[in-house]
């Protein structure tokens, strides 16, 4: 259900090289995207010796339209899995600024007031990957005291086919540890910031497509791999968002060989009207 991209690049683009995985990208810039959250369910464990305390796990990324409105996949707040028996028990948060924050830090974590997942969403599995329909949602909040906010592209997404966009998630990616071995785990985990990779908006292969969807390209013409991590993350546009991360391939993400299979996003165009009708209220 989390979705990262790793890029698969060569040192050179016309070469022949041994491609390198990269996991997430690049570190993004201090406070470069203030907007970009996370989506994490709080909940309360009870020790064996009788001691409780909070604890937090990562769910989505999120984009936050303004001061009580974010965007993120719609099956991020309907898919749950293991976590459903947690929530029953915990409650949704949003996490933004540092992620070094503890659960009883109240200046980086606001309440989720509700969750909207679009109401014609619809999810098929298959062996390797599942394929979602309708994949977006939104996500009210306590305000959040952020700087800035991102607004939604109000271009149409069929006219934008190679042009350069930035993702951006806290999913899984790679930190080099004391002795100098490479360690793999979510941003949350590895205490690691906002992971960000530049591609290009692609046409989708029609048997991946129910619609609608958009691939994401490396701008080299390698391929983008989503993996376990950032599902709902943005793809940003200098429009403003374009799409939101849905369709990962899991199987091969956490193993020396890697399958390529693009980034499938949801653009947000189409649902323009839907999500005005519950921000602007």
């Amino acid at each position: 259900m989390y979705i990262l991209f790793i890029v698969i690049l060569s040192s050179q683009c016309s070469g022949k090289h041994q491609p390198l995985r990269v996991y997430g990208g690049e570190d993004a810039d201090q406070g470069a995207y203030p907007y970009v959250v996370r989506l994490e369910l709080r909940y309360t464990i009870k020790m064996a010796n009788g001691s409780i305390f909070d604890t937090q796990r990562h769910l989505c990324t999120a984009s936050a339209l303004s001061s009580t409105w974010a965007i993120t996949a719609a099956h991020c707040l309907t898919d749950l899995g293991k976590d459903y028996k947690r929530l029953q028990s915990g409650r949704l948060v949003i996490r933004y600024g540092s992620v070094h924050s503890l659960p009883n830090d109240k200046n980086t974590f606001i309440q989720v007031v509700l969750v909207i997942p679009h109401p014609m969403y619809v999810r098929r599995k298959t062996k390797q990957y599942s394929v979602m329909k309708n994949d977006i949602g939104l996500i009210k909040t306590n305000p959040m005291p952020l700087n800035r906010f991102i607004k939604l592209s109000p271009v149409d997404f069929h006219t934008l086919y190679g042009h350069e966009v930035v993702f951006c998630g806290f999913g899984i990616t790679t930190k080099i540890n004391s002795e100098n071995k490479t360690k793999i785990g979510t941003t949350l985990k590895l205490k690691k910031p906002l992971q960000i990779v530049k591609a290009i908006i692609n046409k989708c292969k029609k048997k991946r497509r129910p619609g609608p969807f958009v691939c994401l390209g490396h701008r080299c013409g390698s391929t983008v791999t989503s993996c376990p991590g950032d599902s709902g993350g943005p793809v940003i546009h200098s429009s403003g968002i374009v799409a939101v991360l849905s369709l990962g391939y899991n199987k091969y993400c956490n193993k020396e060989t890697l399958i390529p299979y693009a980034g499938v996003t949801c653009p947000v165009g189409p649902y323009v009207e839907w999500i005005a009708s519950y921000v602007r209220n």
